[in-house]
């Protein structure tokens, strides 16, 4: 199994979409009630001891408050991460689809996001045709320099889905795209050098995992030690000691590789890579003749488990 490239910091992006989205909510409500309902639920979805599924209710009543207004969009997004996070894929699915209707001709970057999410969903739900159409749907359409950073992205998920098809030639081909076209990406408010950084260190991790594929393991261990250089985030600690783990196992260190499975399931952030730690962790365990510990994991960690299925 390959790892999902880069998923962002969950909480933290959730966060982020919440922040400006409260504001626009406001903004949109119809009455005074409206108002003051909004900015209620706005308040509520500020406090820090909220569970995701909690938030995911006030973003619920928010998106009904508002209707279809263009201003409510931030909070699509953020339904739509809290879904992930939640492995709820089945249902994003869903709300993207409900979602298509109402997404305005000119509101390129929206369009982008859904596609791209879209196709994630639809991967993890085994639907790869569906996956694939949409992802190279999305690195054809034509984009403004300031949206470019979408066909990284594109390039970043067409390599995860051919490195889970064990297609490694062309999970290669689209890593090294990915890294040529995110030196050509010109700088956004956006998109501005922190952010590109985070992705190039999601590069390198994407292309160490194309090359232990590949049994090329110094040349993985090398493009580790090179993402360590850029930004850095808890997704990015799970892939990194999950690949670390898996080149231990296979170069007959299982003591390391454990070690490195267990600091990568350390890390709960939502992120569907934590799924890879525990496949080869459960792999390890088996090859060692630890059979009823490999099972043990499967309920241990049952909810990153229950992702697979979405």
């Amino acid at each position: 199994k390959s790892l999902s490239y880069g998923v962002k910091n969950l909480l933290f992006i959730i966060f982020l979409f919440i922040t400006f989205a409260s504001v626009a909510v406001v903004a949109a409500a119809k009455d005074v009630g409206s108002d003051i309902k909004a900015e209620w639920l706005s308040q509520k979805l500020k406090a820090p001891d909220l569970t995701i599924a909690q938030r995911l209710n006030y973003v619920d009543s928010l998106i009904a408050l508002t209707g279809n207004n263009p201003r409510s969009f931030s909070l699509y997004r953020a339904k739509v991460n809290m879904l992930y996070s939640l492995g709820r894929y089945r249902q994003a699915v869903d709300f993207i689809d409900s979602l298509a209707p109402t997404v305005p001709a000119d509101s390129l970057e929206l369009q982008l996001y859904m596609k791209l999410r879209m196709a994630f969903f639809t991967f993890a739900l085994s639907d790869y045709s569906a996956a694939l159409h949409q992802t190279y749907d999305l690195l054809n359409m034509a984009k403004p320099d300031s949206l470019r950073h979408y066909d990284v992205n594109a390039c970043l998920q067409l390599t995860d889905f051919y490195q889970t098809m064990e297609a490694p030639h062309l999970a290669r081909k689209y890593i090294s795209k990915a890294l040529k076209l995110l030196d050509e990406v010109p700088a956004a408010s956006h998109f501005d050098d922190n952010e590109r950084s985070r992705f190039k260190g999601i590069c390198l991790r994407s292309s160490a995992d194309v090359y232990q594929t590949a049994g090329e393991f110094d040349s993985a261990y090398s493009e580790i030690v090179s993402s360590r250089m850029f930004v850095r985030d808890e997704a990015s600690q799970i892939t990194e000691n999950t690949i670390l783990g898996i080149i231990a196992m296979k170069r007959g260190q299982p003591t390391m590789a454990e070690d490195y499975f267990r600091q990568a399931l350390t890390v709960e952030n939502g992120s569907f890579n934590r799924n890879f730690a525990i496949i080869n962790y459960m792999r390890l365990l088996f090859d060692e003749g630890r059979d009823d510990e490999a099972m043990a994991l499967t309920r241990t960690y049952a909810a990153d488990v229950a992702k697979i299925y979405g």
